[in-house]
């Protein structure tokens, strides 16, 4: 019996069952606080994990508070210009939703 990951981002397994957004395109100044920040309208963040990347690139796995509103999440803030070039470096964003059973995607209101 092996293990059987529900996800697999960058070399990266994640074994949980909950759903997870990658986020990518952030600046080396972003911290925790600042992506936790991005998804506080949508009910807030329950666990950050930022990772270093290849030539300075970083990603971070987001799991919201209230898993149900992870869709929209994504939905709102994939490819999104986000930060206010004072506090928050400006900078564009990509999100993917990972660890659910129709992670494949699917239709949006947007």
């Amino acid at each position: 019996p092996g293990r059987r990951p529900h996800a697999e981002v960058g070399g990266v397994e994640d074994a949980s069952p909950a759903p997870f957004i990658v986020v990518r395109g952030f600046p080396a100044s972003w911290g925790e606080q600042q992506v936790r920040m991005l998804f506080a309208i949508h009910g807030g963040v329950s666990t950050v994990n930022i990772l270093p990347g290849s030539s300075g690139a970083r990603m971070a796995y987001v799991k919201l508070k209230e898993l149900d509103n992870s869709t929209e999440a994504v939905e709102q803030l994939h490819e999104r210009r986000v930060g206010d070039g004072e506090l928050v470096e400006r900078c564009t964003i990509s999100c993917q939703l990972l660890g659910t059973s129709s992670s494949g995607g699917g239709g949006g209101d947007g």
